[in-house]
């Protein structure tokens, strides 16, 4: 790894590139890297202050070496102070501990088991005459410039059912490892048969200091994330103006067998075949790199269009695997996204059919709830005992919710709001929203029996349902989905839960629910009300699950006739009526029923200055300690 808080450090290069841009790759079993320094002093060593930063070779010391470079008629020149263990030159000769060495560019050493290569980046390209270009997949050689028109000699049979069997094999690899790279890398030596590879991510752009070209800023660095060196004198590292000329142009470009000759010259290694992969959205991805030079077992010189294409088909190979690669890992964030706020029914179809998540307008039924008092029991549990309770609470309320396939909305410190009906239509919606209304109450002896003894009282809720027209949509973002409802619907079955507190039920509904769950629930209704920020005066409703017994018809058909009192203005009468209710089964309706009763009846009788001779019993009322005294001086005087 080089360092990274060099001002005047890149890791790429390009043709444009000034004569102070000098290059540094080394190669171990560990590390693979090239970085350009644009300086004139540098350091190596495993230390990360080091400009070259070496890693994975404990004969390397911390500062091993550094590095003094001077322009001469003839090129760069290099001056190495061994300030660690012996280096080794390519000439075979050492490099004793505090032993300077002069020395022009390219130079070649090792450091321990680390081999380093040292060069000036703009270089001249003695060979670039020879470069030809290979169309990108799905254009015609006519379409691009330079295409060569020699006749060359095809690969055997045996050579090409290599390539193609490589190919497929490697489309199968799991893109992105660190082994399908190396595979990648390994297969331009064999089948491929050029010498050696490189495969090139791209990781940011290069910054260079007030001597680079202005062009330069745009240019990226390039990071080897796998390499195939199979020879011990073949080049550890790449030309980085090559890669760029390649990723500027879109194309595959190599240095044409057929135009080289057997020169000195064209015996480098510089002879390069360089792919790019772009995305679809155009932007460069990796770039693959093969080369090849003159060994005493191969007079091969340049590469043959065959073979160039080969590189190619690999490049195209590394998109196809990256961009499955991507959609998975796409489709992971979105299943991750979804199973946030939907139940795995509701996932099932939204994968199917994403559309169905769009904006729009449908009747859904719409739930809140909420625990009572929890102000007082936090401020008794404290904050940790708080936070865990909070967290069992919607664990359980949450999976609840999913088991009857609706959707949550949001959370809101002690409660929850969650819908049905959509994303995917739910006839039984209203039916849905009731069964888990009925779930909830039913979780909270488990929850008390758990929590008792941390907690000064029981756990209560109070759950609102409505039902209604509401505009639905994800009003969150592409990475935090907040999808649900938005309207009057939902605000009335807020103000419906909120209405639990004063009545003392724990589930109250709108009309509308109870009357599309009639073969269901026997819906009673509680009174009507004036809920907060809703206009209009609404009937709520409770539901008792069927079949009811014939004592509990009774009861509730008493409770009616006792409201229709209540409504008429008979105050006196509802609550005679309301106290035998009460005294024969004891009921929340009716006892807060009894006390809006009671209320209004002192207020009707202050109003007649008490000439009625019913006024003791206002008194009584109005001077009593508690419901049941009330209750009991009102039917002595029945």
């Amino acid at each position: 790894m080089a360092k990274e808080n060099s001002a005047n450090r890149t890791d790429s290069a390009a043709s444009s590139l000034p004569a102070l841009h000098v290059g540094v790759a080394t190669y171990n079993s560990a590390q693979h890297q090239q970085v350009v320094l644009v300086q004139d002093k540098i350091t190596i060593g495993t230390d990360s202050n080091c400009d070259a930063m070496i890693e994975g070779d404990s004969n390397v010391s911390a500062l091993h070496c550094q590095l003094t470079f001077t322009e001469q008629p003839a090129g760069l020149e290099v001056e190495i102070v061994n300030l660690g263990q012996s280096i080794v030159l390519d000439s075979g000769s050492r490099l004793h501990r505090n032993q300077p060495h002069r020395a022009m560019l390219p130079l070649k050493l090792s450091i321990g088991d680390t081999r380093v290569q040292i060069f000036e980046v703009t270089a001249k390209a003695n060979i670039d005459e020879s470069l030809n270009y290979l169309p990108p997949q799905g254009d015609s050689p006519a379409e691009v410039k330079g295409i060569s028109e020699a006749v060359e000699i095809s690969p055997a049979p045996s050579t090409l059912a290599a390539w193609l069997e490589t190919i497929g094999e490697l489309q199968k690899s799991v893109a992105g490892s660190h082994a399908f790279f190396k595979e990648a890398a390994r297969a331009i030596f064999n089948p491929g048969g050029l010498d050696g590879s490189f495969i090139l991510l791209p990781h940011g752009n290069i910054q260079t200091n007030s001597v680079g070209s202005p062009s330069t800023s745009s240019l990226l660095k390039w990071k080897i994330v796998a390499s195939h060196i199979p020879f011990s004198d073949s080049p550890i590292r790449f030309r980085a103006d090559l890669v760029q000329r390649a990723v500027e142009q879109g194309v595959t470009l190599f240095h044409d067998s057929s135009q080289l000759t057997a020169s000195a010259e064209s015996q480098s290694w510089e002879t390069a075949v360089v792919s790019p992969v772009f995305n679809h959205h155009g932007e460069v991805i990796a770039v693959v790199y093969g080369f090849r030079g003159q060994r005493h077992n191969n007079n091969r010189i340049g590469a043959r269009t065959l073979e160039a294409q080969f590189v190619q088909l690999i490049a195209n190979s590394i998109l196809s695997a990256m961009t499955r690669l991507e959609k998975e890992a796409e489709a992971t964030r979105s299943r991750v996204l979804l199973e946030q706020a939907f139940s795995p029914k509701v996932v099932r179809h939204l994968e199917a059919n994403p559309v169905i998540l769009e904006g729009r307008t449908t009747d859904v039924t719409v739930l809140f709830v909420d625990l009572r008092s929890f102000s007082t029991i936090s401020d008794h549990a404290g904050p940790k005992v708080t936070y865990q309770l909070l967290t069992d609470v919607m664990d359980q309320f949450s999976e609840i919710v999913a088991r009857h396939d609706g959707v949550i909305i949001d959370y809101f410190g002690d409660g929850l709001s969650a819908f049905w009906n959509a994303p995917i239509e739910q006839p039984d919606h209203v039916l849905l929203a009731c069964r888990a209304a009925e779930d909830l109450l039913a979780c909270l002896p488990e929850l008390n029996e758990v929590w008792a003894h941390r907690l000064q009282q029981r756990l209560r809720v109070g759950v609102g349902i409505h039902t209604g027209v509401a505009q639905v949509g994800n009003s969150g973002s592409t990475s935090r989905l907040k999808y649900g409802p938005s309207g009057s619907t939902v605000n009335i079955a807020s103000r419906l839960e909120s209405a639990t507190k004063g009545i003392g039920l724990p589930i109250l509904v709108s009309e509308s629910v109870a009357n599309q769950v009639k073969e269901f629930y026997v819906g009673r209704r509680v009174c009507r009300t004036a809920l907060a920020g809703i206009s209009t005066p609404m009937d709520v409703y409770e539901l008792f699950p069927r079949p009811v017994s014939a004592a509990m018809i009774e009861q509730l058909e008493k409770y009616d006739q006792c409201l229709n009192l209540y409504e008429e203005g008979k105050f006196l009468d509802a609550i005679t009526q309301l106290i035998e209710l009460n005294l024969e089964m004891p009921d929340q309706a009716s006892e807060f029923l009894l006390e809006q009763a009671m209320d209004k009846n002192k207020h009707k009788i202050d109003r007649r200055k008490k000439t009625n001779p019913k006024s003791d019993v206002a008194a009584l009322v109005e001077n009593s300690q508690g419901n049941d005294l009330a209750k009991a001086n009102l039917v002595s005087n029945k």
